[in-house]
C-alpha cells in the first residue's frame, strides 16, 4: 500500500503542476504515511498523522513540490 500511497501522491503533485493558476506555477508537497497493522486504531491514528506530517516537513525542506513517504 505504501507504494500505492505515493503513486497516487505523485499523480497528484503532477496533474496541479500541470495546471498554472492565474498565469502562476502551482506546487505541491506531500507527505504520505500508511498504518501498521495489529495497532490500536487511536493510537495508530496519531501515529499515522504525525508520520505524515514528518514526511511532509521533509517534502517542503527538500525543495517543494515532491513526494515523501514516511519510512
Amino acid at each position: 500500500i505504501p507504494g500505492a500511497a505515493e503513486v497516487l501522491g505523485e499523480k497528484l503533485r503532477a496533474a496541479v503542476a500541470h495546471e498554472p493558476l492565474d498565469g502562476h506555477e502551482v506546487t505541491v508537497s506531500v507527505g504520505v504515511a500508511c498504518s501498521r497493522p495489529g495497532r490500536e486504531v487511536d493510537e495508530d491514528l496519531a501515529d499515522l498523522i504525525a508520520d505524515a506530517d514528518a514526511a511532509l516537513l521533509q517534502a517542503k525542506a527538500g525543495g517543494k513540490n515532491r513526494v515523501v513517504v514516511s519510512e
